[in-house]
């Protein structure tokens, strides 16, 4: 099992001592529309490396009516909001609508974003296609069910603490 200690020491070697300034953390939470195989958005974290500052997150409201979704979509979504990332499906303050608007004005300026999963990296891609996009699994992070965790219950996938003045990522899972 990965320590906490090595994960950290990935961050400081790798992310950490990448030149730009405008370099960003950013970890995407929703459900996968398996009838239309698409992913809706519901939660997107940022947060840039280089500058002291707390993560910026960005809840959206759902694209469509729970009664539109399949069965078995509803009963995937419900394994994710209890056991997964907590996030209800009818829970957003911005109209899903605003995504592409959303992520163009707050990446304006990125000269990266490191993102945790090929398929997150992915679904970036599809809206930021020039902006360059890293997997930080491809960096030596390992996946998730190797890594120490702490529980915690309220709505951040990634916390970022400060220690000796630089970001070491601690993952979360909700209970």
């Amino acid at each position: 099992m990965t320590t906490m200690c090595e994960y950290k020491r990935m961050f400081q070697n790798i992310i950490l001592k990448y030149p730009e300034e405008n370099v960003y953390i950013v970890d995407i939470q929703g459900f996968q529309r398996i009838a239309a195989d698409t992913f809706i958005f519901k939660e997107i974290s940022f947060l840039k490396i280089k500058k002291t500052g707390l993560p910026t997150a960005y809840l959206f409201k759902s694209p469509m009516p729970w009664e539109e979704l399949t069965g078995e979509e509803k009963c995937m979504i419900h394994w994710l909001e209890k056991s997964h990332h907590g996030i209800e499906w009818n829970s957003g303050d911005i109209p899903y609508h605003r995504l592409q608007h959303v992520l163009q004005i707050f990446t304006r300026d990125v000269k990266k974003i490191f993102v945790k999963g090929e398929q997150k990296a992915l679904w970036l891609k599809n809206y930021l296609p020039n902006t360059l996009i890293s997997n930080v699994e491809y960096l030596g992070c390992p996946p998730l069910e190797n890594i120490k965790v702490i529980k915690i219950t309220f709505a951040c996938t990634i916390i970022f603490l400060l220690e000796a003045n630089q970001y070491v990522p601690s993952i979360m899972l909700f209970q």
